[in-house]
């Protein structure tokens, strides 16, 4: 994402519905990197044996 683009939605807060599909989009983005790390782990690659 360009700084350009961040800045125009800080400004433009008014939208709460886009906030709110950025934070759930975070939200996912957080739990496929976390439930990856899991499936990775069950390959072998988790540092914890």
């Amino acid at each position: 994402m360009k700084p350009r683009n961040l800045l125009l939605l800080l400004r433009g807060k008014k939208e709460a519905p886009t906030d709110l599909r950025r934070l759930g989009l975070g939200l996912a983005v957080l739990l496929g990197l976390y439930f990856g790390m899991e499936y990775l782990g069950l390959w072998g690659f988790s540092p914890r044996d």
